[in-house]
């Protein structure tokens, strides 16, 4: 067959996946609230898909301060770290591999799901008049405008390279093969990437150089707290989501690519984006 090799092993870092076919995160909003706890089917759920290469999870929470859809999972807390280790458990049993995609969301955010109700962090205070997911009084999925967001105070722009580290050993503690940094998409390392979103001052805008220092630091800071061989990003080069414009300027790519690939990871996720205003090659 013309594909035969999808089916050949491929390595991956210091492991070996059986073969070449990936599944990509997919959000599913089913974790049980309070506390963002993996809802108990997700065992079920993910160990069915155990037949691929790689399993990597639904994008999940650093943080509280990190959430912006109702739903979604965590892994910040030893209950979110037990009902984890359960799915990754049944995944191992199937002869599977699998990573936990952690983010920030960022300005993708709506202040009934923040900590005190506050208003979300992004790198500036642009309203990109985004939607986001919540639940009505029924605990249907409904969607509703983002709240505006607040500049991150450096405190917390540390506090959030802090959180990434945090889960990703948490990660560990719950047995995944390794995690991906969530670099895309519009969420919160993107914003700082991103100039339409990126209006600072500070080290952290301008330059990128300084546009990419949040990013580089939490990709160093994983790294530290487990090693370069469990950590992979996901980054999106082209196209507009969750209407974050601009960072996609050829050269400046290129090198964000290139000092990623100095810290020799696990894996660069690209993601081509031809179905949300990019231009497909």
């Amino acid at each position: 067959m013309a594909h035969d090799i999808l089916f050949e092993p491929v390595k991956m870092g210091t492991q070996t996946l059986k073969n070449r076919i990936m599944m990509a995160p997919l959000t599913r909003l089913r974790a049980v609230e309070p506390g963002d706890v993996p809802i108990t089917w997700a065992a079920e759920y993910y160990s069915q898909r155990a037949g691929a290469g790689l399993v990597i999870t639904e994008a999940t929470q650093v943080s509280f301060q990190a959430k912006g859809y109702a739903g979604a999972p965590g892994l910040h807390t030893q209950d979110q770290v037990t009902a984890w280790k359960a799915i990754v458990d049944n995944v191992h049993a199937k002869g599977g591999k699998i990573v936990v995609q952690l983010w920030h969301t960022g300005l993708v955010s709506h202040e009934s799901v923040q900590p005190e109700r506050r208003a979300p962090i992004s790198a500036s205070d642009v309203d990109v008049g985004i939607r986001t997911s919540l639940r009505d009084s029924d605990n249907q999925a409904i969607r509703a405008d983002a709240t505006p967001p607040r500049p991150a105070s450096l405190d917390e722009i540390q506090q959030v390279v802090t959180d990434f580290a945090h889960a990703t050993k948490c990660a560990q503690e719950a047995g995944f093969d390794g995690i991906e940094i969530h670099g895309a998409h519009g969420y919160l390392l993107h914003q700082f990437w991103a100039e339409h979103t990126n209006q600072r001052d500070d080290e952290y805008g301008g330059s990128r150089e300084n546009r990419a220092r949040l990013t580089l630091d939490v990709i160093d800071a994983c790294v530290e707290a487990w090693d370069a061989d469990h950590v992979g990003i996901r980054i999106s080069p082209l196209g507009t989501f969750n209407n974050v414009e601009g960072g996609y300027e050829e050269d400046d790519n290129i090198w964000l690519i290139e000092q990623i690939n100095k810290r020799g990871l696990m894996y660069l996720h690209l993601s081509e984006p031809d179905w949300a205003g990019g231009y497909a090659l």
